[in-house]
């Protein structure tokens, strides 16, 4: 019987917080990365690691042998995107189908387009105005047609932006070693719009919850976090638990476009800066209602976690 939990992406903000959570559940766990020099450093000793190229369906396919559930949590640059991600995805969805393993989708909130009624709920109108919305939706249908034509079956948790222990991109690291450093944040857009912003070990127990849930597959579940919070009250979260006087800015949106000029992955983030500049509400009332007893780890306390992996990781 397959009884493995295959977590695609292992190292990244998501899939390292996945394999922590699956062996502190004690379940057999099997992590694939590209850097194993890198999973050998902080994935925990009782993760099966192994490296393999998710392009290359041979790789994914032997991965992936004896697995109950596959978790796509893989990633890729922005600027990689249009040329990487579908072919991932293809690749995990075809394994999932070949080992008769369930497969988690982990998604994001970009396929919405401009929040028009926030807190938005799972019936939103997919309305992507842009480029990486609509490839994201274009995979979702994809996978949730395969799951209603019975190849296999499919539940896709709905995120919004991560922090928390190894959550390293150029958006989250920043803030927090700088605030460590005393340094000036810069926070996009606009300090003072709602946002959600989900600690990645909550994010991780709600997608374990919803892997193992037979009644949750073929159906999209918003995972919201602790509540909405501006940016100016995160911000100064993170520096009254630095113990530093709260020094923040905002980082124009005519500066990010200006670099985008220069840099793909900041011309990609430039047309997703509407997210910070608009109330980012999301209603998480069915993954409420069909956990009850779930509950998310309060900001303050998940950015001292978090504030502690970075001053243990000076060079994250």
């Amino acid at each position: 019987m397959n009884q493995t939990h295959v977590v695609f992406g292992a190292n990244g903000a998501l899939g390292y917080a996945i394999v922590n959570q699956l062996v502190k559940e004690g379940k057999p766990t099997r992590a694939v990365v590209r850097n194993l020099a890198k999973a050998r450093e902080i994935l925990p000793a009782g993760a099966e690691i192994v490296a393999a190229d998710a392009l290359k369906l041979a790789e994914v396919s032997k991965a992936s042998e004896g697995a109950a559930i596959l978790y796509n949590i893989a990633n890729v640059p922005y600027a990689d995107w249009f040329s990487q991600m579908p072919l991932i995805a293809d690749n995990i969805m075809a394994a999932a189908e070949q080992s008769g393993a369930k497969l988690l989708f982990a998604g994001n909130f970009y396929g919405y387009g401009h929040f028009q009624h926030p807190p938005v709920k799972e019936d939103h109108p997919l309305a992507a105005h842009t480029r990486k919305g609509q490839l994201r939706n274009q995979l979702e249908a994809k996978m949730l047609a395969a799951h209603q034509a019975g190849r296999v079956q499919v539940v896709i948790p709905r995120m919004p932006e991560f922090y928390g222990p190894n959550v390293t991109n150029a958006l989250i690291a920043p803030l927090f070693k700088a605030a460590l450093a005393g340094k000036k944040a810069s926070w996009p857009a606009n300090l003072d719009q709602p946002h959600e912003m989900l600690y990645n070990a909550d994010a991780a127990a709600a997608c374990l919850l919803l892997a193992n849930n037979a009644a949750a597959y073929g159906q999209s579940w918003q995972i919201p976090g602790a509540g909405p919070i501006t940016g100016r009250q995160f911000l100064a979260l993170v520096y009254q638990a630095a113990g530093k006087p709260l020094n923040v800015g905002v980082m124009a949106q005519w500066f990010v476009r200006f670099g985008g000029l220069f840099n793909g992955n900041a011309r990609e983030f430039a047309e997703m800066m509407y997210q910070f500049a608009e109330p980012y509400m999301i209603d998480g009332s069915k993954f409420a209602a069909a956990h009850p007893d779930f509950h998310f780890t309060p900001h303050l306390e998940a950015v001292r976690h978090t504030l502690e992996w970075f001053g243990q990781h000076p060079a994250a």
